[in-house]
């Protein structure tokens, strides 16, 4: 019995979990697109190649451990999407792009769609990027993309697929991929770290826990959870872990900006930050001080050991999965006594629910409404329970301090790339991803 290389690696995707593909027909994939539908792979044509890349990025944000996937065509289908490639590796989310290819034998010849080094214009924005150059590598070959892509801190990893292997045949390959190996158990922190780490945050008396990408990718919501009832530590939130804890829940405390306007009205500003799987930079104010007081403790949690430590020194660092680790911390919290920190938790959700804007006029000198007053009003039509994907440039600080995400994932926006135009992909990913749920699309430039 023979199959194409493009049923071939239909099987191998389903075989490792996938269930939805975004992309964008061309010829080079035919044998592959046709067989997708047959082992039960959804399709979703974005008529873009960009959008299929952005929507492979958002599906993994809300489909935690995860793979996004998406499939272009040679030449500029690939070209097309090394934004959302470069998107992805930015942010650390676990991605597969797969590409075709002319065939391996007229390489050179000035063919259709090629005279141009596909693997090597992926390397520097992907954990791997590699040619299948045999049918009967496709298994392995895809098992080990499929792993390298969740493996340590997630990214993107690059496949490609010539049209002499996708429509190739060969006789019908078995692999042991996926259903009959025993998975890997995500690191943790050991107890002896835990209990240190722990010395050090019970004697702060200002505590916070910044909680980023990697708690979202690691689905460390209920461990989190649990370690917030058991110590008491609010927790706020940095652009892509929005969601991670309800918008309503007792000791959230909002965005990351709820500790900047605490730390900026003169008062006791947080003494101990617990970052976890917040990347220091960008999205926590860089070496400003405005966000992370430069005089505070650090305590860092993080998949990627090369983050521990990129700004500022830290006190207690533990590599490891966000929610392996968080439920090793809270098991050990539950054996201690915390104190009360209802007066500090106070002042952050009193710095969460003001703003500078609210005493704006409605309308400015130019007789158009003010951009916070307008993005106040769209919050407040969206309510909780939807996702919202935010395309724009400084419409995104407008949006941000108002989200109401109640759930990880369900407030979708670029990250540290700043790349425009991820808004159409990310909004198709949330309506593939979670059909119950409304979808709102907000677009804009400096204003709304």
């Amino acid at each position: 019995m023979e199959q194409t290389g493009g049923e071939l690696l239909a099987e191998t995707l389903y075989t490792l979990g996938v269930r939805d593909i975004f992309t964008l027909h061309g010829g080079h994939l035919d044998t592959f697109l046709v067989a997708c539908p047959g082992v039960g792979i959804r399709l979703i044509d974005t008529r873009h190649e960009a959008a299929a890349g952005h929507a492979a990025e958002a599906y993994a944000m809300l489909r935690p451990r995860e793979v996004g996937v998406c499939v272009v065509t040679a030449g500029p289908g690939f070209t097309n999407v090394l934004t959302a490639m470069a998107n992805a590796y930015a942010n650390g989310v676990p991605t597969l792009f797969i590409a075709g290819a002319p065939p391996i034998s007229e390489e050179a010849t000035n063919e259709l769609q090629g005279g141009i080094n596909q693997v090597s214009l992926a390397a520097p924005i992907s954990k791997w990027s590699h040619r299948i150059s045999k049918i009967a590598r496709l298994p392995d070959q895809v098992e080990k993309a499929m792993r390298l892509a969740k493996s340590g801190r997630p990214g993107p990893v690059f496949l490609e697929v010539p049209i002499d292997v996708i429509f190739g045949r060969s006789s019908k390959v078995y692999y042991p991929v996926a259903s009959n190996r025993p998975q890997a158990t995500p690191p943790t922190i050991t107890q002896d770290a835990a209990r240190q780490a722990l010395d050090l945050i019970a004697s702060a008396q200002r505590p916070v826990l910044v909680a980023g990408a990697g708690t979202v990718l690691a689905d460390a919501s209920a461990a989190i959870d649990r370690f917030n009832r058991e110590t008491g530590i609010p927790v706020v939130t940095n652009t892509k872990a929005h969601g991670l804890l309800p918008s309503d829940h007792p000791g959230y405390c909002g965005t990351v900006g709820s500790l900047a306007a605490a730390n900026a009205d003169g008062g006791a500003k947080a003494d101990l930050v617990i970052l976890a799987g917040a990347r220091a930079g960008l999205l926590l104010g860089g070496r400003s001080g405005t966000i992370i007081p430069t005089d505070a403790r650090i305590v860092q949690i993080d998949i990627d050991g090369s983050e521990i430590g990129r700004l500022t020194p830290v006190d207690a660092a533990m590599v490891g999965d966000c929610c392996a680790s968080f439920e090793v911390l809270a098991e050990l919290a539950e054996q201690r006594q915390w104190p009360e920190r209802n007066e500090w938790i106070g002042r952050l959700a009193q710095a969460r629910d003001s703003s500078l804007w609210e005493e704006e006029p409605l309308h400015g000198a130019n007789g158009r409404i003010h951009p916070h007053h307008a993005a106040r009003e769209v919050f407040e039509a969206i309510g909780d329970s939807a996702i919202v994907a935010v395309d724009g440039g400084e419409m995104t600080a407008w949006c941000e301090p108002l989200n109401r995400a109640s759930r990880p994932g369900h407030y979708l926006t670029t990250g540290y790339l700043g790349t425009l135009g991820v808004g159409p992909g990310f909004a198709m990913a949330a309506a593939v991803a979670e059909p119950d749920r409304r979808v709102f699309l907000l677009s804009g430039d400096g204003a709304l």
